[in-house]
């Protein structure tokens, strides 16, 4: 038996999942293909299509493929949401319906004309009734705008070779290919022609501080000591929003968001995302946050073997790091100092750190 549905917004807003729906399923939904109307005629009725029923490769399942099919869609319309309410921070499910369900829900009623005259400019657009209508089965998932996941997903530059060959020789193929174009078209990142030289010398070399461990499980003394003043600084910043300790987190980026966004607390990704740019505002900062990528490689995440007590456990740290790092050209030595604010040193005097004593100081990098 065929299913129809339609993309007008009176009819969308009907496709809602239920509360206890996965985002993703492990059976990939029907793509919906939109059929071309010539305005102002209202539009035709969607088929449902299935997506190929075989595997899309030996290394790649059904739900990754699927994931790659919905996930420049869904960014783009919550990029198009994101005008009017934090899509980040909200759980808005891509369809008209949940988008003006949510303005209401959240009390952003002065911003409902506003988004549906957007909503109709996308609307107007043949690209822009792919997206919607690709929205339409991602919803079907109980798949939500501005989920960290899906937006990472839309960026890979190849997605459109993928789809090509995952849903070749399919009638779905040309709708995702559409949804594909309004993205690159109004949404990817521009293309950064000029390659920058990195603001810190490759980290590559502390990988080879971190083979074997220690009986008691933690890791070799010289790696522990190198990474943990910037483990220290990143767990206190999350650790003011979520208890490190209760959840596995790697001390990247994208990783801190998926799981808050997956456990319920959007509501706090906001003042991470503040907290986050911030800290990475300032080149100290930014070493920060590659030393802590180079520790989640290694996949050590927050709150794991006593990072703040061991980089307070060595009086002089800047000067241990300095004489257990120097042979490497200052490549591996990220700059420490410990400070209060407001202050140019704490109470060990001279600007420097005054080690274990110091409870009141925090550790910048």
């Amino acid at each position: 038996m065929s299913v129809f549905f339609c993309l007008h917004p009176s009819t969308m807003a009907a496709v809602e999942p239920s509360e206890d729906s996965e985002a993703v399923s492990a059976s990939p939904p029907a793509i919906p293909v939109p059929v071309p109307v010539p305005a102002p005629a209202a539009p035709a009725p969607i088929p449902m299509v299935e997506p190929p029923a075989r595997e899309p490769g030996p290394v790649v399942s059904k739900r990754h493929a699927w994931i790659l099919a919905v996930a420049q869609s869904v960014a783009a319309l919550g990029r198009v949401v994101s005008d009017f309410i934090d899509v980040t921070a909200t759980r808005i499910l891509p369809t008209y319906g949940g988008v003006m369900g949510a303005l209401r829900r959240y009390g952003r009623d002065e911003a409902v004309p506003g988004f549906q005259a957007a909503w109709d400019e996308l609307y107007a657009l043949p690209d822009g009734r792919a997206v919607i209508a690709v929205c339409l089965a991602a919803a079907t998932r109980g798949v939500l705008l501005g989920r960290l996941h899906f937006t990472r997903a839309a960026a890979d530059p190849d997605v459109e070779a993928q789809l090509q060959v995952y849903f070749k020789d399919t009638v779905t193929l040309p709708t995702l290919l559409a949804a594909a174009r309004y993205y690159r078209a109004h949404v990817a990142p521009p293309v950064i022609a000029e390659v920058l030289p990195p603001e810190w010398p490759s980290l590559d070399g502390l990988q080879v501080y971190r083979r074997g461990v220690l009986e008691d499980g933690t890791p070799p003394q010289k790696w522990h000591l190198a990474v943990a003043p910037a483990m220290t600084v990143l767990q206190r910043i999350v650790g003011r929003l979520v208890n490190v300790r209760a959840a596995l987190l790697l001390p990247i980026h994208d990783v801190i968001g998926m799981v808050m966004q997956d456990a319920g607390w959007d509501d706090r990704v906001p003042r991470f995302e503040a907290e986050w740019e911030e800290l990475r505002s300032t080149p100290n900062g930014r070493a920060v946050i590659a030393v802590c990528a180079t520790a989640g490689d290694a996949g050590v995440a927050l709150g794991w073997y006593g990072m703040p007590q061991m980089a307070a456990s060595v009086p002089d740290l800047v000067g241990t790091l300095n004489k257990d790092f120097a042979a490497g050209g200052g490549a591996l030595l990220p700059r420490t100092r410990c400070g209060r604010s407001g202050r140019r040193g704490c109470a060990g005097g001279g600007g420097g750190c005054c080690g274990r004593r110091c409870r009141s100081c925090r550790i910048v990098i």
